[in-house]
């Protein structure tokens, strides 16, 4: 019995351990399959190891000319050098940018409007302006007389005065209220402030009328404001405050809050952002600047750098008078529409200099403002680069990521070829504000080590296939270098660049490592203007990469338009153009080009699919306009990069074009990431040339012309052939002959007896 026992618990452990067994591995495929996903949901943009600080970059909606805009803040602009940053987008591709120093100008422009129709409706007054043109703006300033309202206010906006009109504010709150604490006793606030900028002529306002008994509102005029600032070029700090003891002036201050801003001494900001917990609230605010401030405050000289009244307006009921009205005062009684509104900006007329910054709050009969917050902002560099469209061309509430990489110590200063259209980027107003995240440090960040063992030649190569060749410039002895190929070269090499080499003077193959797409480049299209009739109101222009005459077929990602003319608004398409591969020409691009202002620059850009195309037909709607002047139109065009390690003493080619070539295989690969991070020399490349000792494959055909050699040995054997069968056809006949006249007669037959 204790036998079947034992045995019985044997069995069972045995079980037991083949349960634990299985358990165990399904837990470790379990893993191998979660640590998998993670390694594929990890972001593309791993291989910026050498940078330790990065920001995230984030572009909402789709812009109208394809470029963003993010300002810069001092803690960059002031530590990096310009041109080290690296921009990498959520595919893990660089993206090219320009960084540009655009002082605002001393003043805004005010753009007076006139009233020219007022409805009064059952429900609403409704206004409509004319600011003489099209006018860009952000914000409107009403000229109101009247007293005691509260009132929303939508406003719409259109280029003619019979529409359509697009409504550009909605429920905006104006107001003109009795407050203590505000200058006057009176808080009158009748600013509308557009979430961006807007371009028209016509403003139509709809001013709500809740109840009957509400008084009419009078509109005396109106001013659009527009900033004298470019888009993305102001950055915002946040600046915390360190309470301070209330100094005494030699007066009754009252109740005051005093707090100094912990900022670097030489931030020069122009703007502050005041944020509150409380809902409502009026406050009188002054920003000053102390030189030779002591703890006892004795010492200071104070400097008025800016005041104001801030406040904040809550959507709810009146508060109630501070105090009761006398007798004889016969004020209208206040139009009570709910609204919310606030003023939490002051501005600077000077940057401040390098004494200590101080705020102070009069906060009259009230308790100080609680959860108080501050951040300050200034005008400084921008940052612009190229974004791909999101969703829709309607689309505006879908992001994209890109991430700012900072802060290397050995990376090199890239040259964007897109540097050629600063000039242009820096004026456009069309450029979509992207929003910079937060400081984070690298999680990936390791310094660059040296690579001693990374080889510099490799096995021998027969380079009589190679069509095209280029030499390679190198001139810091041994170093890790990287080419950027031409769109030109694009055109000789296959889809999957497996048919380029580099080779030394011994035709020894240099290993390499090849980063597909590396970065876009710009290369100047020919445009022919198609003919056209006197009553064609679209113009046709064919555009195509030429490279010794001839039209040569690339990978084009975007079109980029330069325009000289001044006002315009055209629907534009592009499409491929008809050939024997695309007999019907399929369309590419569908959108709309505008500039309504000289301060703008007309250029353009216009996205594509990015497949190999020849050439492209660009078409603009005219109207009854006439066509536009453009000047020029450059294709985008993205490039692979060569890294490879070489000497600078040896002479190097880049061999192009071997369509029966396997792609290499190379142990350099599983050193990619290291190499694409490694602090690498560019290396320039020459003139593209035929390669000297290109053989033609031994084919019937090549590039198609017929081997005359070949044509002539076919030629020779069916001349032979032909022969042959003629005197195979003339030879029985000959036979027959002969046969005849050497026959002998027959024999009689045999006679008996």
């Amino acid at each position: 019995m204790s036998a079947l026992k034992s045995l019985s618990s044997v069995l069972s452990a045995c079980l037991f351990a083949r349960s634990a067994r299985r358990w165990a591995a399904l837990a470790a495929t379990l893993g191998f399959w979660i640590a998998l996903s993670s390694l594929s949901a990890a972001p593309l943009d791993s291989a910026q190891s050498s940078y330790p600080s990065l920001r995230r970059i984030t572009v909402k909606g789709n812009p109208a000319d394809g470029f963003a805009v993010v300002a810069l803040p001092p803690e960059l602009t002031s530590t990096v050098p310009t041109g080290s940053y690296r921009l990498i987008r959520s595919d893990g591709r660089e993206v090219p940018y320009v960084v540009t120093s655009d002082a605002p100008e001393a003043k805004d422009r005010r753009y007076s409007g006139t009233l020219i129709d007022t409805r009064h409706e059952p429900d609403q007054t409704v206004w409509i302006v004319d600011l003489g043109s099209i006018r860009r703006f952000e914000s409107l300033e009403l000229s109101i007389p009247q007293h005691q309202f509260r009132r929303r206010v939508t406003v719409e906006a259109s280029d003619e005065q019979s529409g359509p009109f697009r409504v550009i504010a909605r429920d905006v709150g104006i107001f003109d209220l009795p407050w203590q604490n505000a200058p006057g006793g009176r808080l009158h606030y009748t600013t509308v402030q557009l979430p961006k900028s807007e371009r028209a002529r016509f403003l139509r306002f709809q001013i709500s009328t809740r109840f009957r008994y509400f008084r009419p509102l009078s509109l005396q005029g109106v001013t659009a404001l527009s900033s004298s600032v470019r888009p993305g070029s102001q950055w915002t700090l946040s600046a915390p405050l360190l309470p301070m003891p209330t100094p005494k002036h030699g007066k009754d201050d009252g109740n005051l809050s005093l707090y100094r801003l912990d900022v670097p001494p030489d931030l020069a900001f122009l703007r502050l952002q005041l944020s509150a917990r409380e809902l409502g609230f009026v406050r009188t605010v002054r920003l000053l600047e102390a030189d030779g401030l002591s703890s006892t405050h004795n010492h200071a000289k104070l400097k008025v750098l800016a005041e104001g009244t801030l406040f904040r307006i809550a959507d709810g009921p009146l508060q109630a008078p501070t105090k009761k009205p006398d007798k004889g005062d016969k004020s209208d009684p206040i139009d009570d529409e709910p609204v919310t509104g606030e003023n939490l900006t002051l501005s600077l007329e000077d940057a401040p200099g390098r004494g200590m910054i101080l705020l102070e709050i009069s906060n009259g009969d009230s308790p100080p403002l609680s959860e108080l917050q501050l951040s300050v902002s200034g005008y400084g560099s921008r940052l612009i680069f190229p974004v791909r469209p999101v969703g829709s061309a309607s689309s505006v509430d879908e992001e994209s990521q890109y991430t700012l990489y900072y802060g290397s110590e050995t990376a090199r200063v890239r040259d964007y070829d897109l540097a050629k259209l600063t000039g242009s980027l820096s004026k456009l107003s069309t450029l979509l504000p992207a929003t910079l995240g937060p400081r984070q440090g690298n999680p990936r960040f390791q310094k660059p080590q040296p690579l001693p063992a990374v080889p510099t030649t490799g096995s021998p190569l027969e380079t009589t296939g190679f069509r095209m060749q280029r030499p390679v410039l190198m001139r810091d002895g041994v170093e890790l270098y990287s080419l950027l190929l031409s769109p030109i070269d694009l055109a000789f090499l296959r889809s999957d660049l497996g048919d380029l080499r580099v080779v030394d003077e011994a035709n020894q193959q240099v290993p390499y490592v090849l980063v597909p797409n590396d970065i876009e480049t710009r290369s100047e299209l020919q445009v022919l203007a198609e003919p056209s009739t006197a009553t064609d109101k679209i113009s046709r222009y064919r555009l195509s990469l030429v490279h010794n005459g001839q039209s040569v077929t690339v990978p084009m990602e975007a079109l980029e338009l330069t325009v000289t003319s001044s006002f315009y608004r055209r629907s534009v398409r592009i499409r491929e153009a008809k050939s024997e591969v695309t007999p019907h020409a399929s369309l590419l691009c569908n959108g709309t080009i505008l500039r309504l202002s000289e301060e703008d620059a007309g250029l353009h850009r216009l996205p594509l699919p990015g497949h190999p195309v020849k050439e492209l037909i660009l078409e603009v709607d005219n109207g009854d306009n006439p066509p536009l002047d453009i000047p020029q139109v450059l294709g985008v065009i993205a490039v692979p990069r060569v890294i490879y390690k070489g000497d600078a003493q040896n002479s190097y080619r880049l061999l192009l074009g071997n369509p029966s070539l396997s792609s290499p295989s190379y142990d350099l690969v599983s050193l990619s990431q290291v190499l694409v991070e490694y602090p690498s020399k560019l290396a320039q490349l020459g003139d593209l040339a035929a390669n000297p000792g290109y053989r033609p494959p031994g084919n019937y055909f090549h590039e198609g012309k017929m081997n005359w050699v070949l044509l002539g040995v076919l030629l020779l054997c069916v001349l032979v052939l032909l022969g042959l069968s003629i005197r195979l056809v003339r030879a029985p006949h000959a036979a027959s002959d002969n046969d005849a006249q050497n026959a002998e007669p027959p024999k009689p037959p045999p006679t008996q007896g």
